[in-house]
């Protein structure tokens, strides 16, 4: 039983008897979108299509399988949206702008809506035929939704996914309270990790292995220039899924483990008797692409996610994640590497090409950035510790490995689903974004920010950055939240 004098603990009740008091302020939920009772006659049949889509959603919740990479979007079952998406929606106009937009939301029900039926196990045919009709049901209730420009003005309003930082502690004004205790515990935190980054990079008593991306030659595929990319109306590039893949494997990271404190090599997530656990026979690194912004320049990123069996047997997950990212500019070299574990925090930040980090954010989240310098080509990870961490950027030259094992690149939309004994499919994310039975490492009063379940393994478009503040890691304006801008950029604005 904690003791009545422990200091963290009478802050806690402080700050739960101060939000007691608190009038929680709750604004009027927006109204719902107006929609055409009438269908025209180029789409029969599409009369039926929302109730299709409410048994479809009904059905998938009610089996647990929800996909929770996109946020569905009140009033349109048809339309999925993401950080970076949503922040366009005031800035497109013109019928392409708007069908664009519209497009890509379509594309990525489309694409959950693949996983969560899959993961349904429902026969093959029916699930084809399903996924089709909705998908032919889609294409027609936009088309006919947004015809109104009511409709489209409210789609600009809800298309928006909510903060990481959704909890009670948020809602009802606890975690304003309790920022001195969250400042405290996060400069501790941070101080840790630059203490961690300074230790000497292969200590005594250390067992390290060094892995790195396996050679497929295909990495001639990945462009050298994005300008050179035709891109659409919204400024993305577009690929086709190898040279994708080429440019994942280009600027794969190789992973520096100290196995002593690490349970072997990055695996492959697997279920077995219902539990999530690490298969490190396997050595696997999931790659995933992705989009932010700069200014006026839409910027690829690539983050490869590394899971690790536990090595912690009082632990209560049987694995660790950790996220590393690239993002790069438009002439494809790598501009910022950024991580963070799969828990959510400490974010970190390691700047290329002169970026100049700030102290910190505008929400109030410290910048941490634990390395001056770091390789700006191929770097090895030094992984190490309980829960696994990353603890330094270092060269090929400084590791020096003698051995060198290689492990495959898996796209991270495999993790979507994963194949379960006696047949069919499951995610490894449950529908709140996180793994089964993950969680530990973080005080009880982490809650206090607002963060559902701290400490919980989450899935890419899930990653909270901060405790003070409301940091995304998939914010699309995140470098511009981080860092100074390079003169040409801000003066491009």
């Amino acid at each position: 039983m904690p003791s009545t004098n422990d200091p963290g603990r009478s802050a806690l009740v402080a700050v739960l008897i101060a939000a007691a008091v608190v009038s929680a302020g709750c604004s009027a939920p927006a109204e719902a979108p107006s929609m055409p009772e009438r269908m025209p006659a180029d789409f029969p049949g599409l009369g039926d299509c929302r109730e299709m889509f409410a048994e479809a959603d009904a059905r998938i919740d009610a089996a647990g399988v929800r996909h929770a990479a996109y946020y569905r979007v009140p009033g349109f079952p048809y339309l999925r949206t993401d950080r970076v998406l949503a922040s366009f929606r005031n800035e497109v106009d013109g019928i392409d702008d708007v069908g664009t937009w519209v497009r890509r939301m379509r594309e990525l029900d489309y694409e959950a809506r693949l996983y969560e039926l899959r993961n349904l196990d429902i026969p093959d045919q029916d699930r084809a035929n399903l996924h089709t009709d909705l998908y032919r049901c889609g294409r027609g209730l936009a088309f006919v939704d947004l015809e109104n420009d009511a409709n489209l003005d409210y789609l600009r309003e809800v298309a928006v996914p909510p903060p990481e930082h959704s909890g009670p502690a948020r809602r009802y004004g606890v975690t304003s309270l309790a920022r001195p205790l969250l400042g405290a515990y996060v400069r501790h935190r941070q101080a840790e990790v630059r203490e961690t980054f300074a230790q000497p990079l292969a200590p005594d008593g250390a067992k390290l292995r060094y892995w790195q991306a396996a050679d497929t030659r295909q990495r001639a595929l990945a462009p050298d220039d994005f300008d050179e990319v035709l891109a659409d109306p919204l400024g993305f590039p577009g690929m086709i899924g190898s040279a994708w893949q080429a440019l994942a494997e280009m600027h794969a990271p190789a992973i520096w483990v100290d196995t002593a404190a690490v349970a072997g090599a990055p695996g492959a997530p697997t279920w077995r008797d219902g539990v999530p656990v690490v298969d490190s026979t396997d050595p696997t690194v999931y790659y995933q692409a992705g989009f932010t912004r700069m200014g006026e320049q839409r910027l690829v990123q690539i983050s490869y996610v590394l899971f690790f069996g536990s090595a912690d047997a009082d632990g209560a997950s049987a694995m660790d994640s950790l996220v590393w990212r690239v993002t790069l500019d438009r002439d494809a070299a790598p501009l910022l590497y950024d991580s963070i574990p799969a828990s959510g925090w400490p974010h970190t930040v390691f700047p290329l090409q002169g970026l100049e980090p700030r102290a910190v954010t505008a929400s109030g989240d410290p910048v941490l950035a634990p390395q001056s310098s770091v390789p700006e080509r191929r770097p090895v990870l030094r992984v190490g510790g309980s829960p696994a961490a990353l603890q330094r950027v270092a060269s090929r030259e400084q590791a020096n490995p003698d051995r060198v094992g290689r492990y495959r690149l898996e796209n991270y939309d495999a993790l979507y689903t994963l194949p379960v004994a006696g047949g069919g499919t499951r995610s490894l994310f449950s529908p709140a974004g996180t793994i089964a039975g993950s969680g530990g490492g973080f005080a009880p009063w982490a809650r206090l920010a607002g963060i559902p379940e701290p400490g919980a393994l989450r899935q890419l478009g899930r990653l909270p950055t901060g405790f003070v503040g409301d940091g995304q890691f998939d914010d699309p304006y995140l470098l511009e939240r981080l860092f100074r801008l390079p003169e040409a950029v801000a003066s491009a604005r």
